[in-house]
């Protein structure tokens, strides 16, 4: 992967770091726009001249060097927002979603999806069972909001974190993982 594609969202998810306090809603929904479409770009391997090997590897570098710390600063904030209507909470759980949602094995093909399990790398053991996430997603999910979109984003993003492989639960629960 390009070293400019690599600092794109470090540099997108950076800019929000330090305005964290001062960002406004729609800078916050901008930003996680910029960053779901990076990635759907990122993934996409249709309709490109490169190889498949080399998407496989531009994909695979992307899914280590970028997506962990984009997920866990986004779900930082996500924590952090008391708001639950509003472009913001909107954009920061379709980027949550997104990321869950990504092709983690980085498979070219789709017939040996597992669609009944999700994996994920070790890496993001103790983020995907922290029951923050879970907690703060239901409790979106439980609001009055009239949005239906929301509210489908919401159970999508629920969904590969109560579909995670048990290898990867074991692994939180033998390393020593705090819930």
């Amino acid at each position: 992967m390009p070293r400019s594609c690599r600092s794109f969202p470090h540099r997108v998810t950076a800019a929000l770091k330090l305005e964290e306090s001062n960002c406004s809603d729609g800078h916050i929904a901008l930003s996680c726009a910029i960053l779901v479409a990076f990635i759907e770009e990122a993934e996409r391997a249709e309709g490109t001249a490169r190889s498949l090997i080399n998407h496989k590897r531009m994909i695979t570098c992307f899914r280590n060097a970028c997506l962990l710390p984009i997920f866990r600063g986004r779900f930082a904030m996500l924590k952090r927002i008391q708001q639950t209507d509003g472009k913001a909470i909107c954009g920061l759980v379709a980027l949550v979603k997104r990321i869950l949602l990504f092709d983690f094995t980085c498979s070219c093909d789709e017939a040996a999806d597992d669609v009944m399990t999700c994996e994920f790398p070790l890496e993001w053991a103790a983020d995907l069972v922290d029951q923050g996430l879970l907690v703060k997603l239901f409790d979106l999910y439980a609001t009055p909001v009239t949005n239906p979109s929301f509210l489908c984003d919401v159970l999508e993003a629920i969904t590969p974190l109560v579909s995670v492989n048990a290898p990867l639960l074991l692994s939180t629960t033998a390393g020593g993982v705090d819930e």
